[in-house]
């Protein structure tokens, strides 16, 4: 008998070289190199270029690609045009549906709720509220990570130091008991929407921004992915378990009650 599974999940569609998400239900490694290792001593634009070509560029092939990152950075006369189609009170998140189909919004949601806790009693209050609810508290929990998300440490890390240099002593201070609060309740820790929020809100991007810029950031991890799946040529098709009607004749419309 087939094995099947809702979601797909814990269906292998294909074998990939690229990093490993939650291997025994923890952390994350970019071609065989630790996330913090990488984090620690890399710029984004060497990790892209280990994501794509699978090692990391020496000083000479770095300076190549930031070049040619660089030349390839306008935009092509038509894509201009078709942006600005687009209404000017457009979600940043649609016009970039315009070109790519995108998942997200935690962090935007993570923020609404955040925003307004004056301090870390009024935040536990109000997850208390909200679990008592049923309502969903963002940012926490994830489908691969079971015991804790690897990425968590390293952007919580950063809105700590981002919260003493911008001298903020509520948001950090609010996020880290809502946090303290969701695993003592529910045994959930916090995922890299968690602590994005803050980050995004203390570097002064707009809250209508912060998933587009979340998404700029995997752009090198997805175009990763899809060229690795091109050089194997196979189309990933999974199959359904049909479980809905037998066959049955047709009615013609007067005769239907």
């Amino acid at each position: 008998m087939t094995e099947h599974s809702g979601g797909l999940a814990d269906v292998i569609a294909g074998d990939t070289a690229i990093c490993t998400v939650g291997k025994q239900g923890r952390g994350l490694s970019y071609r065989g190199y630790a996330i913090e290792d990488l984090a620690a001593g890399a710029c984004f634009e060497e990790v892209a270029y280990l994501l794509l070509y699978g090692e990391l560029p020496g000083a000479a092939q770095l300076d190549a690609y930031l070049q040619r990152l660089s030349r390839l950075r306008s935009l092509p006369e038509a894509l201009k045009s078709q942006l600005e189609i687009l209404p000017a009170n457009s979600h940043p998140m649609d016009v970039l549906r315009s070109g790519c189909s995108l998942h997200g919004g935690a962090n935007e949601a993570t923020m609404a709720f955040i925003n307004d806790l004056t301090d870390p009693d009024t935040a536990e209050a109000a997850v208390l509220a909200a679990l008592a609810s049923h309502r969903k508290v963002m940012g926490f929990g994830h489908r691969v990570y079971r015991e804790s998300d690897p990425r968590n440490t390293l952007i919580k890390t950063w809105s700590r130091r981002l919260a003493d240099d911008t001298g903020d002593s509520r948001l950090f201070a609010v996020s880290e008991r809502i946090e303290q609060v969701m695993w003592r309740e529910k045994k959930l820790f916090a995922n890299l929407d968690f602590y994005s929020a803050s980050v995004y809100h203390f570097l002064e991007i707009p809250v209508s921004l912060y998933t587009p810029v979340f998404v700029c950031a995997r752009m090198a991890g997805w175009a990763a992915h899809v060229m690795e799946q091109r050089q194997h040529n196979r189309l990933i098709r999974p199959t359904s378990n049909y479980i809905g009607p037998d066959k049955r004749p047709f009615v013609p419309l007067e005769q239907r009650t």
